[in-house]
């Protein structure tokens, strides 16, 4: 059978969306409570976030996710604030300050209340977000709730995992975020015709590159995870391409996502 071409998948639907958020959201709420107290003081490979600050920062997206004009008070702290800063470590945070003395109880209630009812509202679907933060040229908010906060949510609960030395759950959801990934990455991919062999947590095969219409090119296979780790930014091992010849090697450990 033939792997599908990765820039050819569909994007998620709004309705598909909010069922992706919401599930994902739900799944970082079961792991934070069953985190003992000094775990929400552990060190993340986010630095120089703690476990809690990720709680904080993840509270802080419902909020602006539901309503995007919350958004403008972070811009107007980072402009006085954090302007030596980019847009995007600054916004964090004014969001981070503005949860600085909340509990671990407090973070909590806050997730649970607004996990289900972080949707934005339609007029704010269409605003253009070319460039922010990372994101692809043709980027609108409806993309930002639909597609990359669930992935950002996603990409937390690893960190998460990583600093408590757990494992992060599995959800019947995680194939829609490493999916989607994927589309991202080969919507942008400029290496050679390659395919793409995901394995693991929500793991599968796509077409990259030239091999999206011949079907052929290099395999690569490599854990989902440490994949969807290493385009986020995440430090992972040295070797995780180490097998792949150049071009393409060189090509997939410079390969970014906006997560």
């Amino acid at each position: 059978m033939t792997a599908p071409a990765a820039a050819d998948l569909p994007v998620t639907t709004p309705e598909r969306g909010r069922q992706v958020a919401l599930a994902q959201r739900r799944a970082l709420i079961v792991q934070l409570e069953q985190l003992a107290p000094g775990q929400w003081d552990a060190a993340t490979e986010c630095v120089p976030w703690r476990v809690r600050d990720i709680a904080a920062h993840i509270a802080g997206e419902l909020v602006y996710a539901r309503n995007p004009l919350a958004y403008v008070p972070l811009t107007a702290s980072w402009l006085l604030r954090d302007r030596h800063r980019s847009f995007l470590d600054g916004t964090n945070e004014a969001a981070l300050r503005a949860r600085a003395d909340w509990t671990p109880m407090q973070l909590l209630d806050a997730l649970r209340r607004d996990a289900p009812r972080a949707v934005p509202p339609g007029w704010a679907r269409w605003i253009p977000l070319p460039g922010v933060a990372g994101l692809p040229g043709d980027a609108t908010f409806g993309y930002l709730a639909d597609v990359v906060l669930p992935r950002d949510c996603w990409m937390h609960r690893q960190d998460i995992a990583g600093a408590t030395g757990s494992v992060a759950a599995k959800d019947a959801t995680d194939g829609e975020v490493v999916a989607q990934v994927v589309r991202d990455l080969g919507r942008h991919w400029r290496g050679p015709a390659s395919v793409l062999k995901l394995t693991g947590t929500a793991g599968g095969s796509w077409r990259l590159g030239d091999a999206a219409s011949t079907g052929s090119g290099e395999e690569v296979e490599v854990d989902a995870v440490e994949f969807l780790r290493h385009v986020s930014g995440r430090v992972v091992d040295p070797e995780l391409f180490g097998g792949v010849a150049d071009p393409l090697g060189a090509v997939l450990r410079s390969a970014r996502v906006a997560f």
